[in-house]
């Protein structure tokens, strides 16, 4: 969530949202971004967004979102947010699996940049480059959470699969 939160300021957007992780909220709040330390419906209320974008990890019961529904604001899966994102680019690059996808994306987003491709990224941890997201205007290499289906709201130009093991077995 951290890396779309910043490419929404990038794109001209007002964040905000409610994260009880100290480091994201303090990361988030040296850009300006107001970050909630519990979900609450007040904070729907006193935020009043344009659209909600939820990680998979929240529950369909939480405070926020059943708010934000009561009031009818748009609310859209982290995936399904990402793929808007990612259907700006002329070529996109998916990376799934149960283990390794940060580290093949960077792999990957390196191999691109040293080719001289105006390369995107859009990972779920901090790259050996220091970051977890980069604009670019070629390709851009991503993330695709196996979690809960989310891999399915995307359409890779190509797909590469790191492994397959037992995970996630609160859903699958």
């Amino acid at each position: 969530m951290l890396s779309l939160a910043k490419i929404s300021l990038e794109k001209g957007f007002t964040v905000g949202g409610s994260d009880r992780a100290a480091d994201k909220k303090l990361e988030l709040e040296a850009y300006e971004v107001k970050v909630y330390r519990e979900h609450k419906a007040e904070n729907i209320k006193e935020f009043s967004p344009d659209f909600v974008v939820y990680s998979m990890a929240i529950g369909e019961d939480n405070p926020e979102l059943s708010t934000a529904r009561s009031l009818g604001i748009p609310i859209l899966k982290r995936a399904e947010y990402a793929e808007i994102i990612i259907s700006e680019y002329p070529m996109n690059i998916a990376v799934s699996g149960s283990h390794g996808k940060s580290t093949v994306v960077a792999m990957i987003y390196s191999a691109l940049l040293g080719a001289g491709v105006n390369a995107g990224v859009l990972s779920g941890a901090k790259t050996s480059f220091g970051y977890s997201f980069r604009q670019g205007k070629d390709t851009i290499v991503y993330e695709a959470c196996e979690y809960k289906n989310s891999f399915l709201s995307f359409s890779p130009d190509f797909a590469v699969v790191t492994n397959l093991e037992l995970d996630h077995t609160d859903f699958f």
